[in-house]
């Protein structure tokens, strides 16, 4: 998991915290171009938080975490803050938004595999129940 340090990430301008473990897990995707190298997810995790806060007026990204076409995570909010992602939820789940579009393209294994890992890590380390609903 890269830290938002390492993608660069602006502070946040307010959060909250959030108990854990959390029931759900919600998948989105950023409908954003892809990425498929750890410089471009880099800098498509700086877009998809600059949309969010400059053009919705979010305190932060939205998500918990990003996955990219390059395999890897990306720290959005982390496992223990409220996001900004599924109205009713955001304050008992966690949200993993894949980065690009998947309305018509297909999700490539690199991403899959990199997300069912995020879960299993989520599950493992305690930030998610086991038996979450999806």
């Amino acid at each position: 998991i890269y830290s938002r340090e390492e993608w660069g990430a602006r502070d946040p301008d307010s959060f909250s915290s959030m108990n854990t473990p959390v029931d759900f897990i919600f998948i989105h995707h950023t409908v954003t171009s892809a990425c498929d190298s750890v410089e471009s997810c880099k800098a498509a995790a700086r877009t998809v938080q600059d949309i969010h806060m400059d053009g919705n007026g979010w305190s932060d990204i939205g998500y918990n975490f990003l996955i990219g076409g390059d395999g890897n995570a990306y720290m959005g909010r982390g496992w223990d803050r409220v996001g900004a992602h599924t109205p009713q939820y955001n304050d008992r789940a966690v949200a993993f938004s894949l980065i690009g579009n998947f309305e018509d393209n297909s999700v490539p294994s690199a991403m899959q595999t990199a997300t069912e890992n995020l879960i299993a890590c989520a599950v493992d380390r305690g930030h998610v129940t086991s038996g979450y609903s999806l």
